[in-house]
């Protein structure tokens, strides 16, 4: 009883002294931000491509077309963070084909047209680029498919063709517009 007794004295003297026991709340505002770094746009990988034809095909027919040997794909990738408002181009340069002869002399080979996923390419001088997908906007992955269907060689008559391995490069370039956020690209 003597808990009690105590208790509501303590209840009555701080009603008596006009004390109100209430909870106080304040509101507070903080803010926060996350930096986003920017992304890239890249090739992830290109195959080789080997074609083969015979000196007779060559020496013998107005033009031979050979195709793919083994399929590969072309892997880009598009993350700078624009989505749909980006576009991208992948682009091929090719060079002459050469053989480089035992006797140091080199022996080049014409191609009249390269043809890669679809896209023929007829200025093969390793200086005039060919875009192959034109104003892709797959934000993410793409593989760009290259298979005996869709990827050929095409070589005039040459008389003078050797049997050999005639050699050249391609180099790819792939090149963007960002855009603007909240915009169309540009």
């Amino acid at each position: 009883m003597k808990n009690k007794i105590v208790l509501s004295t303590t209840l009555s003297l701080l009603l008596a002294l006009g004390i109100q026991t209430s909870t106080v709340h304040a509101d507070t505002t903080s803010t926060t931000s996350t930096s986003v770094a920017p992304g890239s746009l890249k090739i992830n990988s290109v195959p080789s491509m080997t074609f083969n034809s015979t000196v007779d095909d060559i020496a013998n027919s107005t033009s031979t077309t050979a195709k793919l040997q083994s399929d590969g794909s072309i892997s880009t990738t598009d993350d700078e963070g624009y989505g749909t408002a980006t576009n991208w181009t992948l682009a091929a340069t090719p060079t002459e084909l050469s053989y480089a002869g035992g006797n140091g002399k080199t022996s080049n080979l014409s191609v009249s047209t390269l043809t890669i996923a679809g896209t023929p390419i007829t200025t093969i001088d390793g200086k005039t680029s060919t875009p192959i997908v034109k104003n892709g906007t797959n934000e993410g992955n793409t593989s760009t498919d290259l298979t005996a269907d869709n990827t050929s060689i095409t070589l005039p008559q040459d008389k003078q063709v050797f049997g050999a391995v005639y050699t050249g490069a391609i180099t790819w370039t792939l090149s963007g517009n960002t855009g603007a956020i909240g915009g169309t690209a540009q």
